[in-house]
C-alpha cells in the first residue's frame, strides 16, 4: 500500500480481480484455498473482510447460504448487473459495450451464466486490461465501474455481519481506488 491511500497497481489489479470472483458466484474448495492464503488473507482483512475459517465443507455450505442471501438471484435487490441498474435489459447497451472491450483487450473470460455486463466480469476484465490494453483497462475504468458503487450499497449497508456485506464494502473501496482520482495505473 501507497502512504496516500491509493493501492499500488498490482494489488489492485488482484484486489479488483478476487472481489469481481467473489462477487460472480458461491466459492469453491480452491477460491476457500485461495482465500486463506497468508497474503491474500491479509489484504482481505486490510479492507475489513474477515475471511472465514473451519471446515472447508461447513465453510462453503456456510458461504453459499451467504451468497444467496447477499445477492439473490431473483428478489428485492438485483445482481450487480450494469444493465439492470441503467435499462430494462440485460442484453442492453452495457452488455454490449462489455463484450466490446473484452474483444478490444484480447482477453476471454469465462462468463458462465452471467452477463458480460456483471460487476464481476468487468472487475476481472480491468484486472487483466489494466496490463495488457491499457486503453481498455482506461474506458473500463472511466465508463463501465462506478455504477457498481451505488449498485453495491445496499449489500454493504452499515457493519453487516458475514462475508459477503464485507466483500461488497471491500468491493466498493477498490472501485473508489478505481474510479477516484488519482494515479490507479
Amino acid at each position: 500500500m501507497v502512504d496516500d491511500g491509493t493501492r499500488e497497481p498490482a494489488v489492485l489489479r488482484a484486489l479488483a480481480d478476487l472481489c469481481g470472483r467473489l462477487l460472480l458466484r458461491e466459492p469453491t474448495a480452491a477460491d476457500l484455498e485461495l482465500l486463506q492464503r497468508s497474503d491474500v488473507r491479509a489484504a482481505l482483512e486490510d479492507l475489513g473482510v474477515d475471511v472465514p475459517e473451519g471446515p472447508p465443507g461447513v465453510v462453503l455450505e456456510d458461504l453459499a447460504r451467504q451468497y444467496q442471501e447477499c445477492f439473490p438471484a431473483e428478489g428485492p435487490e438485483p445482481p450487480p448487473v450494469a444493465s439492470l441498474w441503467r435499462g430494462p435489459h440485460a442484453g442492453g447497451d452495457s452488455a454490449a459495450a462489455a463484450r466490446s472491450a473484452e474483444l478490444a483487450a484480447g482477453i476471454s473470460l469465462d462468463r458462465g451464466a452471467a452477463p458480460a455486463d456483471h460487476l464481476g466480469h468487468l472487475l476481472r476484465l480491468w484486472a487483466r486490461a489494466d496490463e495488457s490494453a491499457p486503453l481498455v483497462a482506461d474506458l473500463l475504468r472511466a465508463d463501465h465501474l462506478a455504477w457498481g458503487i451505488d449498485a453495491l450499497q445496499s449489500h454493504a449497508l452499515g457493519d453487516g455481519a458475514g462475508f459477503y456485506p464485507s466483500v461488497a464494502r471491500a468491493t466498493i473501496a477498490v472501485l473508489a481506488d478505481l474510479t477516484g482520482p488519482g494515479p490507479t495505473g
